[in-house]
């Protein structure tokens, strides 16, 4: 059963329906010895396998809001035929519209209760509920990737790991840790269960249930970079830059950090954490950084883009843009979004999204007429 099949049974089962399914797989796990982190990694690699067989085209928000726009029918002029195209494709097996924490991020910023809605069904629709992990999930993956390949010899691809549902966005479900011991629930198996519960909920079951109030808001990321400009040029290369993001994202995920230098150490090798740093940002910056380090490398050269125009003041705003072109660029074949955040992905010498592959537009025309050649 496909898991958009999955999605539409579990809307139109009732509470009771739902419970018992919810429990008919919590007796399928109980007993089994897989632990939830890795019953969790094998659902995303195969939805990664799935999905990256796929031609992947990510929409920034102001897309989606377009498209709902056209859906509520008060959009611009084009959007409702583009719609059209867009759910007409979206049927087809060669394509996936994908989406990130991002958007939904921003989505939840809609102060109407009933835009919010209306902007999910319309993801629901197109997406089938798949998005790309949080950008820190991503970055942790690419790590662990350039690790097996400088000292393992293993060559695996990301990509493959960091996709998931909109529920992963959410964390993990614990069960209550003041169960007594002897407690006849399998907590592992009540975890797992609740995972397969929200492996299938869809953006706007999300949107209904979540208080716009308290929803985690995106980190401000303008600041940042405002303070890091230079007055020269000289020295801030994307190299540079990698070496920068990658000890910084290392500083923020010590627990990964520990582990993989406890695996080195493990297998004998002996290497300090500053030359592991500048070994990953070697990698990165090598023609291998285009599939092994996606994220760290487009984030590295718009930030070096961002940094070297001593002109332009980045606005928190801009933040939003970043963390989309990381996503869609990085691991998408097409990303629609604005004029300016296009000809920042376009501009030499980075000229980011054409290294990558990705083929950015930026109006409803160019979309439409994409869009009937896939």
């Amino acid at each position: 059963m496909s898991v958009s099949q999955e999605m539409n049974d579990f809307f139109n089962r009732s509470i009771e329906e739902n419970a018992r399914v919810f429990l008919e797989r919590y007796a399928a796990h109980k007993g089994k010895s897989m632990d939830v982190e890795r019953h969790s990694n094998i659902m995303k690699m195969l939805a990664g396998k799935m999905i990256m067989s796929k031609k992947r085209i990510y929409l920034d928000t102001n897309f989606w809001i377009m498209l709902r726009n056209a859906e509520m029918g008060c959009g611009k002029t084009g959007s409702e035929e583009l719609l059209s195209i867009c759910y007409d494709v979206s049927d087809k097996e060669n394509v996936a519209f994908v989406t990130s924490q991002h958007v939904f991020l921003e989505v939840m910023k809609q102060s109407s209760d009933s835009t919010r809605l209306a902007t999910c069904n319309v993801m629901d629709r197109l997406t089938k509920g798949y998005t790309l992990l949080s950008l820190a999930d991503r970055w942790m993956w690419e790590r662990t990737m350039m690790v097996r390949k400088k000292f393992y010899g293993v060559e695996e691809d990301p990509a493959l790991y960091v996709w998931g549902r909109g529920s992963c966005m959410m964390g993990s479900f614990h069960v209550d840790p003041s169960l007594p011991p002897d407690s006849e629930i399998d907590k592992v198996a009540f975890q797992k269960a609740f995972f397969d519960a929200g492996w299938v909920s869809s953006f706007s079951m999300m949107v209904s249930i979540i208080d716009q109030q308290k929803f985690h808001k995106d980190e401000d990321i303008s600041s940042i970079l405002n303070s890091n400009k230079m007055r020269s040029k000289e020295g801030w290369t994307t190299k540079r830059m990698l070496e920068t993001y990658i000890w910084c994202t290392m500083n923020a995920n010590q627990e990964h950090v520990d582990h993989t230098m406890c695996e080195l150490k493990n297998m004998g090798i002996d290497i300090s954490l500053e030359s592991l740093k500048d070994t990953l940002a070697d990698i990165a910056a090598s023609p291998d950084g285009t599939k092994i380090a996606r994220s760290y490398l487009v984030f590295a050269s718009l930030s070096a883009n961002a940094t070297w125009d001593t002109q332009r003041n980045i606005k928190p705003n801009d933040n939003a843009d970043v963390h989309h072109a990381t996503a869609a660029v990085a691991y998408c074949n097409i990303f629609m979004t604005e004029s300016p955040l296009r000809r920042h992905l376009e501009i030499n010498p980075w000229a980011i999204s054409q290294k990558m592959g990705c083929t950015v537009i930026s109006s409803i025309s160019e979309a439409i007429e994409l869009l009937k050649t896939v």
